[in-house]
C-alpha cells in the first residue's frame, strides 16, 4: 500500500508541473486526472494526506513570498497554487 501512496503523491506533484508549463499540457493532465482519481478511491486517507501536505508546502511558500513582497496586494502565481 505504501507504494500506491508514493505513486499518488508523485503523480499529484507531476500534475501541478504539467499544468504550469507554457503551454500547459492539458491532454496529459486530463489523462493523469483519471489515474489520480482511481488511486484516491483505493486509498482515500493517504491520498488526502498527500494533498494536505502539498497544500501546506504551497501555503508556506506563499507566506514566504508575501513576506518578501510586503504582503499587500500580493496575488500568488500559478506555480504557487498548483
Amino acid at each position: 500500500m505504501l507504494s500506491l501512496q508514493t505513486l499518488f503523491a508523485l503523480l499529484f506533484e507531476y500534475l501541478g508541473e504539467v499544468v504550469t508549463q507554457d503551454p500547459p499540457q492539458l491532454r496529459l493532465a486530463d489523462r493523469l486526472t483519471r489515474h489520480l482519481y482511481e488511486l484516491s478511491q483505493q486509498s482515500p486517507v493517504p491520498a488526502g494526506r498527500a494533498v494536505r501536505d502539498l497544500i501546506a508546502q504551497r501555503h508556506a511558500a506563499f507566506l514566504e513570498y508575501c513576506e518578501t513582497h510586503g504582503g499587500r496586494g500580493v496575488f500568488p502565481t500559478l506555480d504557487l497554487v498548483s
